[in-house]
């Protein structure tokens, strides 16, 4: 077990990349908040960096050495990258928020032409549809538990992170 935590070593990028993405939110969040207080309050702020602390926990922590080790915390992880961490996450309302956190120009300059197109329009609204999304999940968890491929994301770290990917 001492072992275990001695072998850790803590992936650098994953933990950087978590906490860029908490500083954009908090940028966006925090000019929303001004504007919308009623409608962006601060529990959004909370449920969102609960999230990627949940997500900090599942990949980039030492739970990340026992995941190979013992079944149980494997399938801890995954739970808590299947519904904990999206349910936090998306409860911090992020599409909005990440779009008013890069700068005003930047986003008419990617997002207009995106947004005047009426296929795309419909496909983000389809893609957010609660039984999309549930269905989706269901296909991550069930396809990812078929013995192949449950055995590839444990041989493989590159397929293991597709995994968590899928998952998340």
């Amino acid at each position: 077990m001492q072992s275990l935590f001695e072998s850790w070593t803590p992936p650098l990028a994953t933990i950087s990349m978590l906490l860029v993405t908490a500083v954009i939110y908090a940028r966006g969040f925090r000019r929303l908040h001004r504007q919308m207080p009623v409608r962006f309050p601060t529990w959004r702020l909370a449920a969102f960096l609960c999230g990627v602390a949940t997500l900090l926990v599942a990949i980039a922590s030492p739970l990340e050495e026992f995941d190979d080790q013992l079944l149980q915390v494997h399938m801890m992880q995954h739970l808590i990258l299947m519904l904990i961490a999206p349910t936090l996450l998306l409860a911090g309302a992020p599409t909005i928020v990440f779009v008013r956190a890069i700068p005003a120009r930047l986003a008419k300059l990617l997002l207009k032409p995106a947004m005047r197109s009426r296929v795309v329009r419909q496909l983000f609204a389809w893609l957010t549809e609660p039984i999309v999304c549930w269905l989706a999940f269901a296909a991550a968890f069930w396809i990812w538990h078929l013995p192949g491929l449950f055995q590839l994301a444990l041989r493989s770290e590159r397929w293991h992170v597709v995994e968590h990917g899928c998952f998340s």
